[in-house]
């Protein structure tokens, strides 16, 4: 059976090749990058082996997810996260019930604008 050569395939078969590569190589540099960032606790077996295994096609990433990474127990506290100023002067702030919110001073004076106009507007059928 003779090899194809690039130009030989179709549009479609290039399309697939090149989507299923992507994803390839996303699900393994996802798998790479827990993996470098996971303490050798929380991993079942050496860290080196999973990172040779990871490069196996498909079924090196998915097996390090599935069975390369310990469970860790999570904790959650009662308190609500303390506000985080990040570059610029955007920050993560959290609301009454306890979820983090995202917010720039274009969003505060848009929801504040959003706010007073809903003030302001009669009742509909007036």
């Amino acid at each position: 059976m003779a090899r194809k050569r690039w130009n030989e395939f179709s549009d479609a078969q290039k399309a697939s090749i090149i989507v299923g590569a992507a994803a390839e190589l996303a699900l393994a540099g996802a798998a790479w990058a827990d993996l470098a960032r996971r303490p050798a606790q929380q991993v079942r077996g050496p860290k080196a082996a999973w990172a040779l295994a990871i490069a196996v096609n498909f079924v090196g990433p998915i097996s390090y997810f599935a069975f390369g990474r310990r469970r860790v127990p999570m904790t959650v506290t009662s308190e609500p996260a303390a506000s985080a100023t990040l570059t610029g002067a955007h920050s993560i702030r959290s609301s009454s019930d306890g979820v983090a919110m995202f917010s720039s001073p274009a969003a505060s004076r848009a929801r504040i604008a959003m706010d007073t106009t809903a003030m302001t507007r009669p009742p509909a059928g007036s």
